[in-house]
């Protein structure tokens, strides 16, 4: 769970984050961020009935643990603090070991691998071996695309012998020569305008060439092989999106998505947020989106709407459940006629 706090240029930057570790453990850590750095960074467990225990608490140059450590260890984790104002407690401990307690390696490991960011442009040049290694990621994608109505029947990963599959691209002869002395644990992609055309692997000595073949659907239950190229931006961003989904779903990942709607139709937006809403998780899925398609309570409660208005050039973000709505008001029909406000103001120019 994720919190965030309205930033004006007078108070710092606050963020919350709620989150289960490893080692079964809820943890509560919040940072509070100004232009001179880190201001305040607390990791603590969360309590529904207490207030938790507190981990570590650090200051702009100081940090207090819960466990008591030698006077030097707390001398060079006070001076690593003072010289890097910016970088959290757990960056600098990830670059340099210092603290060993269990709440802090599990939390950590929550950062590093349970919170991924999707950024606007974000590519997966290992896409191709990931799917092909994980079938589940890849029946998932297909059902997802299924589900939310893409217009396909399946997407597979067909596999051949390196010399068969030159044969038929020759155009692609000079890939030999760099695939020649390749390691086992090596992937040579292919990437034709920031899309994966094919990955070649070495498979027991015997180099191999993966590539993605989507099955489009036609009517009267027509279906043609296709690869990536001939498919849409949007489909290729909802590629690039469904292991992260799958992580969220099955893995209990909290996955950030910028801008959803990029490429995509609202009519799928809105679908493959339906889609995620069903899904019975712990994961979380938060993104920023221009789409109102999405703004309906029959799959988004008030208190997961957030709304961010720029005002003397700063942003604040603030919270639908602020407006204690009804539940059977349409809330983008209320949000375009500016109840909520955030929307933006289109001034007369002048000729």
């Amino acid at each position: 769970m994720f919190c965030l706090k309205p930033q004006t240029t007078e108070e710092p930057l606050f963020l919350a984050v709620e989150f289960e570790a490893e080692d079964k453990e809820v943890y509560l850590y919040s940072v509070e961020i100004s232009e001179e750095g880190i201001q305040k960074e607390i990791l603590k467990t969360s309590g529904t009935h207490n207030p938790g225990i507190t981990i570590f608490e650090r200051t702009a140059h100081k940090v207090i643990l819960k466990d008591d450590i030698t006077q030097e260890m707390g001398g060079i984790v006070n001076n690593w603090i003072s010289e890097h104002p910016f970088a959290s407690l757990f960056t600098i401990n990830s670059n340099v070991q210092l603290l060993n307690h269990t709440a802090i390696i599990s939390s950590q490991k929550w950062f590093r691998e349970k919170l991924i960011v999707a950024g606007l442009n974000s590519f997966q040049p290992d896409i191709i071996t990931k799917l092909k290694n994980h079938p589940k990621q890849l029946k998932f994608a297909t059902d997802m695309f299924s589900e939310i109505g893409l217009g396909l029947n399946g997407i597979e990963v067909k596999t051949e012998n390196f010399d068969k599959w030159l044969a038929a691209n020759p155009q692609d002869n000079n890939i030999q020569s760099k695939s020649d002395k390749m390691p086992d644990d090596m992937v040579l992609s292919k990437i034709v305008n920031n899309r994966n055309v094919s990955a070649i692997t070495l498979e027991k000595g015997i180099r191999k060439v993966s590539e993605l073949v989507f099955k489009q659907a036609g009517v009267e239950g027509y279906s043609r092989d296709m690869d990536i190229q001939s498919q849409s931006d949007g489909t290729v961003r909802l590629l690039i999106l469904a292991p992260y989904l799958y992580s969220a779903v099955y893995e209990g990942a909290t996955i950030v998505v910028d801008e959803l709607d990029n490429s995509i139709h609202p009519h799928l937006v809105r679908e493959l947020v339906r889609y995620f809403a069903d899904k019975e998780t712990n994961g979380q899925l938060i993104f920023s989106t221009h789409e109102t398609c999405i703004l309906d309570q029959a799959f988004m409660r008030p208190d997961e709407v957030w709304f961010v208005e720029k005002v003397n050039g700063e942003s604040h973000p603030y919270s639908l459940n602020d407006f204690k709505i009804h539940n059977t008001i349409s809330i983008e029909n209320g949000y375009m006629a500016g109840r909520f406000g955030a929307i933006p103001f289109i001034g007369t120019l002048n000729f």
